[in-house]
């Protein structure tokens, strides 16, 4: 969908203290193959006593800060996760702690990885459509630690990181830093079986740790590994060209690509080819292989990586893209004003 006049008013971010890759080979933690493969040197790792509600609601004080936005003036809350085991209500916690007003709508989206960029597009729906509502607060948290998920061997092809996110949108007129120019969604529901396997909605049976990497091998065992790659690889494709074509921005004068940050076993296939761009043009060198995936927070990090060591000016366009479990795959297209 085109936008006009949703505006990035601030960001936010939580990401704790980095544990090197390195360290967690050693430790036995992390297979030194993999991470050959991978090339990602460390994710962060959050403390025991630290949960995901209460990152999120960190990195949502900072971008309120930085829109300057008070929170009794949020209309609407979107918090989303890669997993919640504890069945708990963040998007709840999030309204409560941050002091926003009881009308304000709120909500949580389970949408995976793409969740991010699905809830960007979810708030400028909300805005677009509505004439009382301004101002939107969209955050994402994950920790991802045992028992239930390991970070370095539940899945295949990068290893995770713990962090939370937070971006205000607005159509105030107030302005921004940046303006949402379009959003693009697609799906591949036939390769829902990626992730759940044999399991269904609702089972209360599953091993554990999560061992995701069992079940994507059953599926490329299913329909086989090369045509699973060329559903993946067209779906990246035509998420990101709607979005461009949405925005009515040309592939050349996108500045930056802000992805998932696979490891490069992966994001060469998966990403980069797809996409037709090099590593050159994301953050990969410089920011993603020092954080691995950190579920939905990946493209605000991104962001802010870019903004805060000044890497971009007034005009510049960024993609922003997504994939989920699912599979889903999520596009934004964003300027700098």
């Amino acid at each position: 969908m085109r936008y006009d006049g949703i505006h990035i008013k601030g960001l936010g971010t939580a990401l704790p203290q980095i544990c090197s890759a390195d360290s967690a080979v050693t430790a036995g933690s992390y297979s030194p193959e993999e991470h050959a493969k991978n090339g990602i040197l460390g994710v962060p790792v959050a403390p025991e006593d630290e949960t995901p509600p209460e990152m999120a609601t960190t990195a949502a004080r900072k971008a309120l800060a930085e829109a300057g936005t008070p929170a009794a003036d949020v209309d609407l809350v979107i918090y989303g996760c890669q997993w919640d085991p504890q069945h708990t209500t963040p998007a709840s916690y999030l309204h409560r702690h941050l002091g926003i007003r009881a009308t304000a709508l709120n909500m949580e989206v389970r949408q995976g990885c793409s969740g991010g960029i699905t809830m960007l597009d979810v708030a400028a729906r909300y805005l677009h459509g509505s004439g009382d509502t301004h101002t939107a607060l969209v955050a994402t948290a994950d920790r991802f630690c045992l028992p239930g998920w390991d970070r370095y061997r539940s899945e295949e092809g990068y290893i995770w990181g713990d962090a939370a996110s937070a971006v205000v949108l607005s159509d105030d007129g107030g302005g921004g830093f940046a303006r949402l120019l379009a959003t693009s969604f697609s799906a591949l529901p036939a390769m829902e079986e990626v992730a759940r396997g044999s399991l269904l909605a609702g089972a209360t049976r599953g091993e554990l740790p999560l061992k995701l990497r069992k079940r994507k091998q059953a599926l490329y065992k299913k329909i086989g590994p090369l045509a699973f790659r060329a559903q993946f690889q067209n779906a990246v494709r035509d998420t990101a060209r709607d979005a461009l074509r949405q925005a009515g921005v040309a592939h050349e004068e996108i500045r930056w690509f802000l992805v998932p940050n696979m490891g490069l076993q992966w994001r060469t296939w998966a990403l980069c080819e797809p996409l037709g761009i090099d590593d050159s043009r994301t953050t990969w060198t410089d920011h993603g292989r020092h954080i691995g995936h950190t579920g939905l927070a990946d493209q605000v990090l991104a962001l802010e990586f870019l903004v805060g060591s000044g890497r971009v000016a007034s005009g510049d366009r960024l993609l922003l893209l997504a994939v989920g479990v699912g599979l889903t795959f999520a596009a934004a297209v964003v300027e700098i004003v």
